[in-house]
């Protein structure tokens, strides 16, 4: 079922032994491989055939949803050995499309759930096939460019154009093929952060369905985003830890505020878009998270835990976590302004569990603890206010102390975007009045 112009020539020496040499130029191709037929339309280049093997010339044409360019030899004796050069340009991922590529790039594609259109290189392609029919990659080098893409490194990625560089080479002794991948994105979603200059490095492809991710770096709010994370390729299981260091509390807002733009899709969402008050405040921001989840599994919520410290601040509301490292504004009825900010969670069941938050100005101090759910964003959240130094008072120290220690204690409900504040004042000072004078009477 295929179309060739032929040009060849036949040797006979005076043993009687023959040697042939053909050039086929094929204007059609119709190749049987794994059980699937395909067709390469609309094609040039050269298959020079030998006796010892053959050699592709440029082979290129149109697949279903992409195309390809083959070139390089191609021997046979007692194994067959190919040392290929592979180009191809591909819609995504069909069936045909991933029959052309090797294994050690779907092994990658499954593992990462690499979507969208890419583009294949692969400059270095060794394989061989024994009498029996097996095939052992012995080498590759290639590069997946993806557009405009998503994949799983730990944390869904998306919104990615960039590349995936694959090297690989068969281990004779351990019988197997260890791999070394390398992201690179200009631009890309990082678990819903906009992360600029991203990289990272995966090793372990080569374990049945586990991919470590390691050296993830890139740039976020003016910071430094670091980290690593393992996934299981079948299971869907993933651990992910992230450190943000020295981040621009003041860029994490906006670009809080521009994702909410982006992403609204009628006139209230759009209205939380809009520019806040709370959007001025600036400090910088370190923040670290850990995460076990798994994506493959909507009803499993991810765990974890980590921290965020804001210091040298200007800080008129409590900056709080939505997110992986995404942080948003609480306004509070105090008038200080805060130069500190430390809280420490949990997150147990997709429930944020704030074991520390704290506000810390010159002459206050906001500390306290609560919880938030992650998909609604309900808050329980209770603040007690304190000084930051206190004075001793001879006698009078209890009381002073509860002066001092409580003056008021602000608690935080409704939800993450409709907050609702209710402000007790000094409740340890009734208290304490309360017990030295025996408080209330009933009356009689």
């Amino acid at each position: 079922e295929s179309v060739f112009d032929a040009k060849g020539k036949l040797v006979v020496d005076g043993g009687g032994e023959a040697s042939l040499d053909l050039v086929l130029n094929p204007r059609e191709l119709s190749l049987l491989y794994a059980k699937e037929r395909f067709s390469l339309m609309g094609t040039t280049g050269e298959i020079h055939l030998k006796d010892d093997g053959l050699t592709l010339r440029k082979l290129h044409g149109a697949v279903t949803g992409g195309h390809v360019k083959l070139s390089g030899p191609i021997r046979f004796g007692e194994s067959l050995e190919a040392k290929l050069s592979l180009e191809g340009e591909f819609d995504g991922l069909s069936k045909k499309v991933r029959l052309l590529l090797p294994e050690a790039v779907n092994k990658t594609v499954d593992a990462m759930k690499i979507s969208g259109a890419f583009t294949v290189e692969m400059p270095k392609l060794e394989i061989s096939v024994d009498g029996k029919g097996e095939v052992v990659l012995k080498e590759i080098e290639a590069e997946l460019g993806i557009i405009d893409g998503a994949f799983v490194a730990g944390l869904p990625v998306d919104r990615f154009s960039g590349s995936v560089d694959i090297k690989a080479k068969y281990d004779e002794k351990k019988k197997r093929l260890p791999y070394e991948i390398v992201l690179m994105g200009d631009r890309l979603m990082f678990g819903g952060l906009p992360v600029t200059g991203f990289s990272a490095g995966i090793v372990g492809v080569d374990i049945e369905n586990e991919l470590t991710i390691k050296d993830i770096k890139g740039k976020y709010a003016k910071g430094l985003l670091e980290g690593s994370a393992k996934v299981d390729s079948e299971s869907g299981r993933y651990e992910v830890d992230l450190a943000l260091t020295n981040a621009s509390l003041q860029s994490i807002l906006a670009l809080n505020r521009k994702a909410k733009q982006e992403g609204a899709d009628n006139g209230k969402a759009a209205a939380d878009g809009k520019k806040k008050a709370g959007d001025k405040m600036t400090g910088k921001v370190n923040a670290r998270v850990k995460l076990v989840g798994n994506w493959a599994k909507d009803n499993v919520k991810p765990g974890g835990s980590g921290s965020l410290v804001v210091r040298k601040g200007d800080l008129y509301g409590l900056p709080l976590l939505g997110g992986v490292l995404q942080v948003t504004h609480l306004q509070l009825p105090v008038s200080d302004r805060f130069e500190k900010a430390d809280l420490e969670y949990r997150i147990v069941d997709g429930v944020f569990h704030f074991d520390l938050v704290r506000l810390e100005s010159k002459t206050i101090v906001l500390e306290g603890k609560g919880t938030m759910e992650q998909e609604t964003g309900k808050l329980d959240v209770v603040l007690t206010s304190s000084h930051p130094k206190g004075v001793e008072l001879g006698a009078l120290t209890r009381i002073a102390k509860g002066l001092r220690d409580e003056l008021i204690t602000i608690r935080l409900e409704g939800t993450l975007s409709k907050p609702t504040t209710r402000v007790e004042h000094f409740s340890t000072i009734n208290r304490l009045l309360d017990g030295l004078f025996g408080g209330k009477k009933k009356k009689k």
